[in-house]
């Protein structure tokens, strides 16, 4: 039976999208197939395919969405502000919360530049976050068997893993399932065959091998190995690039972050901008991502040895599969694992230079290799389309499948005091306190 259900992103969708913003359009494109869909985001957001109703709500600004989830049966989210946890307790709908990014362990890598008393205040405040999305979902997505056994744990510190719970449903999967990032089920259509030269001059598509950096250059990255690997093997041959596809996130609310100055500097320091490394300083369309990816040579994923790339699961490498591209990653994480089970590419080290030199020119000169390469990737690419992934998600929501289980109202309030609470102390405003103290007077 088809249900009302309410997407909310919580970054920007439209012409230019990064991670969360395609994931959800591409949920609304398939869930719109058998459901009435309405698709939420933030302003300035715009419609990215006339089929998808979409609404924005101004940054912040959650009190806006509560019509929209009182007319709602399923909220899929990726966190709901409390505003929004208490109109959906009072309208009876199921929420699912897509716990598919492990936002603590990213803000533990992405803020450790600040000081460390104000990176307490945010991890408390983040941590709340995820508690209460646990707490209070009544299904739980994620991205990997990893991550399925990073929120299993805490779903148990949580007391969510009950007998009766476990009585009928030994496996879990009414409570938490796997939902992966995905690709649209065509193969990519170039445009504009000429598109590199937008960002390389005199590109020679005959003889020049572009390694392409697909998606942002946040501070849990390692773009510096890959810089200095070029460096070396640029003082050999002049035929193998390096193009950074987007260093300005499309949601202008997002700060742009230290690894991308480092990356500039260094690039700067080894005279290799504007000749062997390249950046587009702005952010490449959605629709047009295969004009970049389909004529280049590899695709990169380097990372560093921390706790967030044990539980990532890298988006970038799932468009470089879609696009049928030799890939160069890191080792440690679900994907570049995938990678090299599957002989999708090469893997390599952290930070290992010479192993990235390597690397590079093997899947660059090594024609046999790159022919197995893409055998293999037509061999695996059905098993990351859309189509395909949201198929149980669709079914769960249309029978609802989902665990017979609701926090109690005490709990509700101790975590939603710990949310606003962490939250104040992550602001540091006396005037922000006394309007959450205001708000827990109030009755859910």
């Amino acid at each position: 039976m088809s249900k009302k259900i309410l997407l909310i992103s919580n970054d920007v969708v439209g012409e230019t999208m990064a991670g969360p913003g395609i994931r959800y359009t591409e949920l609304a494109r398939e869930l719109g197939k058998e459901h009435q869909v309405l698709l939420a985001a933030p302003a300035p957001s715009t419609t990215p395919d006339p089929d998808i109703k979409l609404i924005t709500y101004a940054h912040g600004d959650w009190s806006s969405l509560v019509p929209q989830v009182s007319r709602s049966e399923v909220i899929v989210a990726q966190s709901l502000h409390p505003t929004l946890l208490k109109a959906v307790r009072g309208s009876g709908a199921r929420y699912i919360a897509d716990l598919y990014d492990p936002i603590v362990l990213e803000n533990l890598e992405a803020q450790k530049v600040l000081d460390l008393n104000v990176q307490s205040a945010h991890n408390r405040f983040f941590l709340s976050i995820a508690n209460a999305q646990l707490a209070l979902a009544d299904h739980i997505l994620c991205a990997s068997d990893r991550q399925r056994d990073y929120w299993l744990g805490n779903l148990t510190a949580l007391g969510r893993l009950t007998p009766d719970l476990y009585r009928d449903d030994p496996s879990l999967t009414s409570l938490i399932s796997l939902l992966p990032f995905g690709y649209a089920n065509q193969n990519p259509k170039i445009t504009a065959p000429d598109a590199l030269e937008l960002f390389i001059p005199h590109f020679n598509p005959k003889k020049d091998h572009v390694i392409i950096w697909g998606g942002g250059v946040w501070n849990w990255f390692d773009p510096l190995t890959l810089i200095k690997a070029i460096h070396q093997i640029g003082k050999k041959r002049n035929d193998i690039k390096l193009l950074f596809l987007g260093t300005k996130h499309p949601n202008p609310h997002t700060p742009e972050m230290k690894m991308i100055t480092k990356a500039h500097a260094l690039a700067e320091e080894l005279r290799l901008k504007d000749s062997l490394v390249f950046f587009n300083e702005g952010w490449v369309p959605y629709d047009q991502l295969a004009n970049f990816l389909a004529p280049a040579s590899i695709g990169a994923s380097l990372h560093f040895d921390h706790a967030e790339t044990r539980m990532s699961f890298r988006t970038r490498i799932l468009s470089y599969i879609w696009a049928g591209l030799p890939i160069l990653a890191t080792r440690g994480d679900a994907l570049s694992d995938f990678v090299e089970r599957e002989g999708l590419g090469l893997t390599v080290d952290y930070q290992d230079e010479v192993g990235v030199q390597k690397a590079i020119v093997q899947l660059v000169d090594d024609a046999d290799l790159r022919r197995s390469i893409k055998e293999n990737m037509a061999r695996v690419w059905p098993i990351f389309t859309w189509d395909r992934l949201i198929k149980p998600l669709s079914a769960r929501i249309e029978q609802d499948a989902f665990a017979n289980q609701r926090v109690n109202q005490y709990d509700y309030w101790r975590l939603v005091s710990q949310y606003y609470l962490a939250g104040a102390n992550k602001v540091r405003s006396t005037k922000g306190l006394g309007g959450i103290i205001g708000k827990l007077k109030r009755k859910p």
